[in-house]
């Protein structure tokens, strides 16, 4: 189709309409062939007419007109011009053959677990449900992340929150609070407990040990009573309980048992430490000299004690005496010497009563250096001790791997944590005894749960569900997945293929474009693009076209549309449009005005702000106040956050609305056995005569009388005070002054002693704190006309320059005057004349 036709005006140089000898033949111009690309030649007078094709322009038609200047291409896309033709090449998001229709990101539903998609230019946006993110919403948000219970305790992640396991020694939703171990009173005989983390200490009063101070300390231990005396322990103390023979607080006085006169017919009593012996005279004879009295146990004493007229009896039937006749000895050769017990010497040293506790078996031994007490005690299993009387603790080597210890008699018990069993809770209790694993899987036993090993093909935490092998989402480039047993098919979307739809179809194999038109495989998979020459469109290139005719202006938003000769189209664009094709509306988002992370929609000649959670406001600047609802309970404040809020409990409540009113009883305790009342949002606790507090923790201070003098501090302990001094006073109520100046610290000169310091009256020329600096009288410049000054101390000396003389060289030295030289310094009459210093000048005698 021929649409333009340009005139050559043709001068008569140039061409000419006639020819021959008379110009009578007219020449045809049109036989050059000037019309280029086809266009069709008219000849006329002096001239010819080119009608051009479409797409091209010019006096021969010579020019490509340039369909691209047209702007045919929308949304930023890129034009390349052909014959009587052009091709959009598309930015991302945009299609047909002007790039005008935007691509809807979200037809594929791309956003999972219900994220809501909203489609942008060229890009989507999901708003995802609490609890998830990422840009797909694909990522289950992991709420430990932040460390919620604590660095010591365990958190596990659960949909749109968390659930903590706290560590030993915490408890609260957070694992927040650290639990008193002091609260349960565990420390014995008024021992003060000191809490610690997951433990305790317990600071025992004297007398008592151990880890709760449940141990009273056997002050017997270092056998403080003598003469084989026996010791009675109590609490901080002991006492003696003395053989015969032997008194005193420590048994350490004998007693003169002489003195009752115990030797019978006319024999001599020698007195011995704790008992004495008898020399006989004839015709008696001394069976057994010295009969050594060990002490009766508490227990036998006791007995004695009641049973005198049973002892008196015994005593009779087993005392022999002291000194025998001559020919009773024979009768009494064969019995053994006996160790006799008691006030009279009835009992041996097992009889009466036992004095070996705990079902021991008392034996009586001979050998008194060995055994002082005549016995020894056989232990029955569990117990020690000289008496048997201590328990053997079989918890302290630790037995209990996975448990607490209880000591028993001989033995011990283990109370097992959960999931722990056997004597020692050495074995981890199999969970997979009994399970609920489904279709033969494997069951595996973990610390107080199991977990089971699926069969391929199956899932769930019981593998009671076929797995969907189309979970995974195999199917790539949104293939549809058809799930099999153990297995999946893949149904391709076009230009597509593969068992994963992850080959990608050539479109351009068969070479779909016409009129030497270039195929490019398009973005949207199962079609291509044609690059078609100059003037020429369609999907095939297969159409000429003019690129300003109506159906092809690329020129939008009311621009002018003119076209080049090269074919491509120029748009003169309306104000507040740029690009192209003045379809660029300009970008009121580049300022970036949403406030808060907001996501900017550009409008026309506006734009819209979609605000994060917890946001609002036309830029997203307002935050939006979840208190607002006044939501905490109980007067506890409420912390605004972002998209949610914190409540800070009072005192005596929690829960995440503070609704919940703390028993502080049964976490905490009144010390010093106060009796705790429970009250709504707090405790009362009722102490005892004597304390006071709170949790009746307050002993009476001793620093409430103000003891420490001049401004010490006192510090309060139990039943008494210690002073900590200001500096400069000492003393046990800081009543001395010390005296800074007994280590004589200045130098050159007196001190004189203060309060917390001491000054220095310095010696003349000395100065500083100290007196340690010698005065500089240098330092005035006392030396005058260039003497140099040289310091002493507390004095100074000037060394003058030649020519001067004085203290301060203040002194000129008229050297006219020196004999030795008034007489050579001027010649032929001339008068000397004194200068400074050394100098002078000579003057005429005739001036």
């Amino acid at each position: 189709m021929y649409k333009r036709m340009f005139r050559g005006l043709l001068g008569v140089q140039a061409l000419k309409s006639f020819s021959g000898q008379y110009y009578e033949i007219e020449v045809n111009n049109c036989d050059s062939a000037p019309c280029l690309n086809g266009a069709v030649c008219q000849n006329d007078v002096n001239r010819y007419d080119c009608f051009c094709p479409d797409g091209f322009e010019g006096l021969n038609c010579e020019i490509n007109f340039d369909e691209c200047t047209y702007g045919f291409c929308k949304s930023n896309s890129t034009c390349l011009d052909l014959i009587v033709d052009y091709i959009c090449i598309c930015p991302l998001g945009f299609t047909d053959k002007n790039c005008s229709m935007d691509i809807d990101e979200c037809a594929f539903k791309p956003c999972k677990n219900g994220g809501y998609c909203q489609d942008l230019i060229g890009e989507f946006y999901c708003s995802c449900l609490p609890g998830y993110t990422g840009q797909f919403c694909e990522v289950i948000m992991d709420d430990c992340l932040s460390q919620p219970c604590g660095p010591q305790s365990i958190c596990k992640d659960e949909l749109d929150g968390y659930l903590c396991f706290c560590a030993p020694g915490f408890i609260g939703n957070n694992c927040e609070i650290e639990v008193d171990e002091c609260l349960s009173d565990p420390c014995h005989n008024s021992a003060t407990c000191v809490d610690h983390l997951n433990a305790f200490s317990c600071l025992c009063y004297d007398g008592f040990q151990g880890t709760t101070c449940e141990i009273n300390v056997n002050e017997c231990h270092s056998s403080p009573c003598t003469h084989n005396a026996t010791c009675i322990d109590f609490i901080n103390g002991y006492e003696c309980i003395c053989l015969p023979g032997f008194t005193g607080a420590r048994c350490e006085t004998d007693i003169d048992e002489c003195a009752s006169f115990p030797c019978k017919n006319g024999a001599t009593c020698i007195d011995q430490p704790g008992n004495y012996f008898c020399q006989c005279v004839a015709p008696f004879k001394d069976h057994s000299s010295v009969f050594p009295v060990p002490r009766p146990s508490a227990e036998t004493q006791l007995l004695q004690d009641q049973n005198a007229s049973i002892m008196t009896l015994l005593e009779h039937e087993r005392t022999v005496d002291l000194c025998h006749e001559i020919d009773e000895t024979n009768h009494l050769a064969d019995r053994k010497e006996e160790t006799l017990r008691g006030s009279n010497c009835e009992f041996r040293p097992c009889e009466a009563s036992n004095p070996c506790e705990n079902g021991a078996v008392c034996i009586e031994e001979m050998d008194l250096d060995t055994f002082p007490l005549g016995f020894q005690c056989q232990c029955t299993k569990g117990f020690a001790g000289p008496r048997c009387e201590i328990n053997v603790n079989e918890c302290s080597s630790n037995p209990c791997l996975h448990g607490y210890c209880y000591d028993i008699v001989d033995s011990f018990y283990c109370l097992c944590n959960p999931g722990y069993a056997g004597p020692k809770c050495d074995q981890d209790i199999d969970d997979c005894i009994i399970n609920a694993c489904d279709h033969n899987s494997t069951c595996m036993d973990l610390h107080l749960s199991y977990q089971c090993v699926c069969l391929p093909g199956w899932e769930g935490t019981f593998c009671e569900y076929e797995s969907n092998e189309c979970n995974p989402e195999p199917c790539k480039n949104n293939g549809t997945c058809t799930d099999l047993f153990n297995s999946y098919q893949c149904t391709c979307t076009a230009g597509w293929t593969g068992s994963q739809c992850n080959e990608d179809i050539n479109e351009c194999d068969p070479d779909p474009c016409l009129n030497g038109g270039t195929c490019y495989e398009s973005v949207v998979q199962g079609h291509f693009i044609c690059l078609c020459p100059p003037f020429y469109t369609g999907d095939s290139c297969q159409q000429r076209y003019n690129p300003c005719d109506p159906h092809y202006n690329p020129c939008v938003n009311n621009s002018t549309c003119l076209a080049q000769v090269d074919g491509i189209p120029l748009c003169v664009c309306k104000k507040g449009f740029e690009g192209a094709y003045c379809e660029i509306d300009t970008d009121e988002c580049i300022s970036h005005p949403c406030w808060n992370h907001g996501l900017c929609v550009d409008g026309v000649n506006s734009y819209r702000c979609s605000c994060q959670h917890g946001f609002s406001g036309s830029q997203c600047e307002v935050d939006i106040n979840e208190c607002s609802s006044r939501p905490c309970k109980n007067n506890a404040t409420c912390l605004d956050l972002i998209n949610r809020f914190s409540c800070n409990c009072t005192p005596g409540y929690y829960g995440s609305l503070c609704e919940l009113d703390i028993d502080e009883c049964e976490v905490l305790s009144c010390l010093h056995e106060g009796s705790c009342l429970n009250k709504l949002g707090g405790y009362q606790c009722l102490c005892l005569p004597g304390f006071t507090g709170n949790r009746c923790e307050v002993n009476i201070d001793e620093c409430i009388s103000v003891p420490c003098l001049n401004n010490g501090s006192c510090i309060d302990d139990i039943n008494s005070f210690k002073c900590h001094c200001k500096s400069g006073f000492i003393g046990t109520n800081c009543e001395t002054n010390a005296d800074e100046c007994l280590s004589e610290p200045c130098l050159h000169g007196s001190c004189i002693d203060h309060i917390d310091g001491y000054r220095c009256t310095c010696e003349a020329g000395w100065t500083s704190f100290r007196c340690e600096i010698n005065v500089n009288e240098c330092e005035s410049a006392p030396c005058i006309n260039g003497g140099s000054c040289q310091d002493l101390v507390s004095a100074f000396v000037c060394i003058c320059l030649s020519g001067y003389t004085g203290a301060f060289c203040e002194v000129d030295i008229d050297v006219c005057s020196e004999p030795s030289l008034n007489s050579t310094l001027c010649f032929n009459g001339g008068i000397c004349v004194d200068g400074p210093g050394r100098t002078f000048y000579c003057r005429n005698q005739a001036v």
